[in-house]
């Protein structure tokens, strides 16, 4: 874990770290378990630079720096510095802003422990802790027979004697659910401040490493997404919604909102029906002169996705084709090519656009 926070602590202080390894890395950093590792790294990296050509740094100052990143709240403002030379001045002077931006991100996250204590609580509690420290996937299988799929660098709490009593899971990373049918309980994921509820189904969670936006996305059956009351302001109502499959919501910490879209590769969703022990697989996308109107109706069967059109005359034009191998977005483009039309994703539905077919 030592040579994981000192990665963290490079990227930080290159300005390359992403959101998520940015979450990782300050939680590591309030613990206070590496406050050495922090001070070894600016004393190499930083004031024996310095030293080296013939600048010192006075010890109270140096001492105060270090201070400001491993300390608290508690620590003074850095001191003023006397300038020797004035790219000696400069040179401290962005050293300081760089180590007060670590030490006000620290403080920060100190101000907001209480809503952190939700999740301290549950993981410290938990008997169950599962930590992926492979280059592959790893399968968990729950008590109630829910199985989870955890990625690389992804961990799961749960309290196994608890399970019974109450279903509910805290997840760090990203992860792919399969969560057994109960509607008498129902199965809660606690995923930093959004909490998803389902009573059976399966969805995948995860953070987009570029936006730092949490995004739940419905394979099977339908979950429910809201705020996790435990860790945000109760100064205005939480949001709540509905997703079902192919859908996605997108959880925006800043702005406290959930946006819903289609996920980026949709899959077929029909029921599997069971007869004589033997499954009854859904046909293939085979049309032979077919109305759009027909096809469109059997694709949003098939995906649970709603198909609207424009100009109702679309629903008139005849297509041929077969891309039962296809995904359902290159598929609709070789509709639209077939037919002069155009499509796009409009929210959780699909939108052709097009002028019709004599």
């Amino acid at each position: 874990m030592k040579e994981r926070f000192a990665f963290l602590l490079k990227l930080y202080v290159d300005g390359s770290i992403s959101s998520a390894d940015q979450d990782e890395f300050f939680r590591m950093l309030s613990g206070g378990d590496y406050d050495e590792i922090v001070r070894k790294h600016f004393e190499k990296t930083v004031f024996e630079d310095d030293l080296q050509k013939g600048e010192e740094l006075p010890h109270d100052v140096s001492e105060e720096m270090i201070r400001q990143i491993i300390g608290s709240s508690k620590s003074s403002p850095v001191l003023p510095l006397k300038k020797k030379t004035r790219l000696y001045g400069l040179r401290w002077a962005v050293a300081a802003s760089a180590i007060l931006v670590i030490a006000i991100s620290v403080y920060l996250l100190e101000r907001q422990k209480d809503s952190g204590t939700f999740i301290r609580k549950f993981v410290t509690q938990s008997s169950q802790k599962t930590i992926n420290t492979s280059n592959g996937k790893m399968s968990v299988l729950l008590p109630d027979g829910s199985r989870i799929d955890l990625q690389p660098r992804s961990s799961l709490f749960y309290s196994k004697d608890k399970f019974e009593e109450k279903r509910e899971v805290y997840l760090e990373g990203e992860a792919f659910f399969d969560i057994a049918k109960n509607p008498r309980k129902p199965f809660y994921v606690y995923y930093n401040k959004v909490v998803t509820k389902v009573l059976g189904t399966s969805f995948n969670i995860r953070t987009d490493g570029i936006s730092g936006n949490i995004e739940v996305e419905v394979r099977t059956g339908k979950v429910q997404v809201y705020e996790n009351e435990n860790m945000v302001d109760n100064d205005r109502k939480s949001m709540s919604l509905i997703i079902t499959p192919n859908q996605k919501a997108i959880y925006k910490a800043k702005d406290r909102f959930f946006e819903t879209t289609l996920v980026e590769h949709p899959v077929p969703v029909y029921q599997k029906e069971e007869q004589e022990g033997e499954e009854v697989e859904f046909p293939g996308f085979v049309f032979e002169n077919a109305r759009l109107y027909e096809i469109f109706k059997q694709l949003e069967e098939a995906y649970g996705i709603e198909i609207v059109v424009s100009n109702e005359e679309m629903y008139q034009c005849v297509f041929s084709g077969d891309f039962t191998k296809q995904n359902l977005y290159d598929g609709l483009k070789i509709i639209c090519l077939a037919t002069n039309a155009d499509f796009e994703i409009n929210g959780t539905r699909i939108l052709i656009k097009g002028n019709g077919c004599e």
